[in-house]
């Protein structure tokens, strides 16, 4: 009878440890610029960031502070020199110790055991032109090169990334589904893919048969699997489609009486 609580509890264990998220490749960046915030996902410690132009789409053109959190993830026992090179001013930690001071510079040879290291590079950019940095590292056994992404985790579950990262699919989400050409309060600041203009429906009604209409409003991937735009009508879906086409097709009748008085 022992043996039954020990297995509940095995088994308790083994889903709980199966349902944790795994690290994922990479680190999370959090930006900071004119006291607003923004966080999102990166590959590795690389920023280019244009004159004049803003650090993040959510966050005003200027000066910024960048922070890139995660972990360093070695295979082996390695012997390692890191580099800092870019504009502005920043600093590499491993493991709470500043190992790179300030751009341009190296550290002496660090030894570091195998597996998991804390990793921060805070980065200000400079007050006038570009603002870049990247991070090189080098070995005993290879040359200086930029640190890959894998050898980078982070946890996907940070409650600031992952609220970002919702906010920045959404974006995505409406520039690809073109919202803003009929929504105009939709546009957000420094996407111009939001600007684009989705086809007129100037004389629709004569271009297009009113029953393939009705099937297009309704469900438009049912007709065009590449759709772009989203089915909108969740109830009642074929006769509000039917309804709009008939709006759309009222004047049908008029235009081409129109068409037919033009001389050839």
């Amino acid at each position: 009878m022992l043996f039954r609580p020990l297995i509940a509890l095995l088994a308790a264990l083994l889903a709980l440890t199966a349902g944790a998220a795994k690290p994922d490749a990479g680190l999370m960046l959090q930006l900071k610029a004119s006291g607003k915030t923004d966080a999102r996902m990166a590959r590795s410690v690389a920023l280019h960031v244009p004159r004049n132009e803003p650090v993040s789409p959510f966050l005003e053109t200027g000066s910024f502070k960048a922070v890139w959190t995660g972990k360093l993830h070695l295979e082996k026992r390695s012997r390692l020199v890191f580099t800092l090179e870019g504009t502005g001013q920043a600093r590499l930690l491993i493991d709470g110790e500043v190992l790179v001071d300030r751009i341009g510079v190296s550290n002496e040879s660090k030894r570091l055991r195998s597996g998991e290291h804390e990793l921060v590079c805070e980065y200000e950019a400079p007050a006038e032109g570009d603002a870049s940095l990247r991070l090189f590292w080098e070995g005993r056994d290879f040359g200086r090169e930029p640190v890959p992404a894998t050898a980078f985790r982070h946890d996907p579950t940070h409650a600031e990334l992952t609220a970002r990262m919702k906010l920045r699919r959404g974006r995505t989400v409406l520039a690809e589904k073109r919202c803003a050409s009929c929504h105009q309060g939709s546009v957000v600041p420094a996407m111009e893919e939001l600007l684009l203009k989705g086809p007129s429906l100037v004389g629709v009604g004569v271009r297009l048969r009113q029953d393939w209409l009705v099937k297009w409003i309704a469900n438009p991937t049912a007709v065009r699997p590449s759709a772009h735009m989203p089915a909108v009508f969740k109830v009642d879906a074929e006769q509000s489609a039917a309804d709009i086409a008939a709006y759309l097709c009222k004047d049908v009748p008029e235009v081409e009486s129109q068409l037919a008085a033009t001389p050839a």
